[in-house]
């Protein structure tokens, strides 16, 4: 994963690139600060798109979510990605919030939960100790739970 210095530098080496079929593409920023807004025709800040944070003071610390630019660009692209069936690695230091993100995604974005989805998710922890007898067990409970939703190939 970049780093705020290799994001600067990253982002230097490609501008060029995006800017040649990008004519748009902003000139000033990072090429990670921004998203093309469809209706506006134009590209935004992802600033643009975090929605207002409603604090519920019954809600446990571990439990309270901030949006901010980063965690809406990583869940947004996280969503097309996955709806394009294509396969998704997060990385990062640990705390980023980047478990909070696949969650939200699964949860949020693409209702896992609700039978009407066509998207299916079950969370999984690994460790040193974790057997492949108990990924295919924990694999097929989950889809004997939910037969509809199996389809022709799983993602």
């Amino acid at each position: 994963s970049l780093q705020d210095a290799e994001r600067l530098r990253f982002s230097e080496l490609v501008r060029p690139s995006i800017k040649s079929f990008l004519p748009t593409f902003p000139e000033e920023g990072s090429v990670f600060d921004v998203t093309f807004h469809k209706k506006a025709n134009r590209w935004v800040p992802w600033a643009y798109r975090v929605p207002a944070f409603i604090f519920n003071p019954a809600s446990s610390f571990h439990d309270l979510i901030v949006p901010t630019p980063q965690t809406v660009a990583v869940r947004s692209i996280m969503a097309t990605l996955l709806k394009e069936r294509q396969h998704v690695l997060l990385t990062g230091a640990s705390g980023t919030g980047k478990s909070v993100a696949q969650q939200a995604t699964m949860f949020e974005d693409l209702a896992t939960e609700d039978n009407a989805s066509p998207w299916e998710s079950m969370l999984m922890v690994f460790s040193a100790r974790t057997s492949p007898h108990q990924v295919s067990d924990a694999l097929e409970a989950k889809l004997r739970r939910h037969p509809t939703k199996v389809k022709d190939t799983l993602c």
